[in-house]
């Protein structure tokens, strides 16, 4: 799932993808928010082994965002 400033819609997008796909991964891809949505992502990947985090160091635009998460090991749902 590619984010950029998405800290107040992260837990409830997350939580919706989690209920619709329990048994997929969710790969949330950070694009360097400002806005603390990389440590948002951080604590639902502490919380449940299914979400997993990338964190960009620099903005590199939805393109970018979306690629890490089409080579994914399992079952991945992007939006």
């Amino acid at each position: 799932m590619p984010t950029y400033n998405e800290r107040q819609n992260l837990e409830p997008v997350a939580g919706r993808v989690r209920v619709a796909l329990p048994e997929a991964d969710l790969l949330v891809v950070d694009d360097n928010s400002p806005d603390g949505t990389g440590d948002i992502a951080d604590k639902l990947a502490e919380a449940d082994p299914h979400v997993q985090v990338m964190h960009r160091t620099e903005k590199g635009g939805l393109g970018r965002r979306t690629w890490p998460g089409s080579a994914g090991r399992s079952s991945v749902a992007t939006t």
